[in-house]
């Protein structure tokens, strides 16, 4: 009976779900040419130990038992067999626009249960002094797969650094403690009111979020949604799934220009981020 106890007790107690996760990234010129044909402006790969490299997210989401790879978007079909192992995917700076029936493969597999991380940047579209910051390329592949979800993003602001965090009395874990996320640039996103997205952290002009600039939002073309809520960090439920926002790619490279992992709570707030869609899906 002490045996069969202990085993009862050992399922119980077993390790956490080790989760697969997925990076998609792409490859573009500094002047905007995809595939760049040379060398690429600004992949952000996990395989990268440099400044503009994402190797310390690797090393985070691994250090929690989780695995994850990085895929060319170009090289990727998103499909129910393709997706069936998967757990998490980031859509990391990428350039394809995903068809219609990828797009709803990607949905039958968050309603499913399935976790994605999304960010844009006018680094998408390749070097912002040739190409222009706010270039539209990020904008249209981001939102060629969240605005089904009542989410839309917007070019990149271009305007320095910003730094902000939740209003007091936060819930979910993510952001219980009010921790503060900074990005440089940023793409903010665009929810509908009518959808029941969770802004986690809100873009707003209130000395109870604002920690450093002023989170004015000069760039507002191609945003179809009709007085939305602004938002720097967004959970979207999707069925048994979710769908989280981020409003910039800084707060996930190594130490590159602008803002980076290391600022601020931004390390803290990946952390729980990789905790919150690292879970079972069974």
């Amino acid at each position: 009976m002490k045996i069969f106890g202990f085993c009862l007790l050992f399922l119980f107690t077993a390790a956490p779900h080790a989760a697969e996760f997925l990076y998609i990234h792409g490859d573009v010129s500094p002047g905007g040419d995809s595939p760049s044909g040379g060398e690429p402006f600004h992949q952000m790969l996990l395989t990268d130990t440099g400044r503009r490299g994402m190797s310390v997210f690797r090393e985070i989401v691994e250090s929690k038992g989780h695995t994850i790879r990085q895929q060319l978007d170009r090289e990727t079909e998103l499909t129910a067999e393709s997706l069936e192992n998967i757990d998490v995917i980031i859509f990391g700076l990428h350039q394809k626009r995903w068809s219609e029936s990828e797009r709803d493969a990607l949905h039958d597999w968050l309603v499913q249960g399935g976790s994605m991380i999304i960010y844009s940047d006018s680094a998408t579209g390749g070097h912002w002094g040739q190409v222009g910051a706010q270039n539209p390329v990020g904008q249209t592949v981001v939102n060629n797969l969240i605005r089904r979800y009542g989410m839309e993003v917007t070019v990149d602001q271009a305007n320095g650094v910003r730094a902000v965090r939740p209003p007091p009395n936060p819930t979910h874990p993510i952001v219980a403690d009010r921790p503060v996320l900074e990005g440089e640039g940023v793409s903010l996103f665009a929810v509908s009111p009518y959808h029941p997205g969770e802004i986690l952290i809100p873009y707003v002009n209130d000395p109870e979020v604002v920690v450093s600039g002023t989170p004015t939002i000069p760039h507002k073309q191609n945003i179809t949604i009709e007085n939305p809520d602004w938002a720097a960090l967004v959970r979207m439920p999707v069925g048994e799934g979710q769908i989280f926002g981020v409003f910039d790619r800084q707060p996930f490279w190594n130490a590159g220009e602008g803002s980076d992992i290391t600022k601020r709570d931004n390390r803290l707030i990946l952390e729980r981020l990789v905790d919150a869609v690292g879970g079972s899906r069974e």
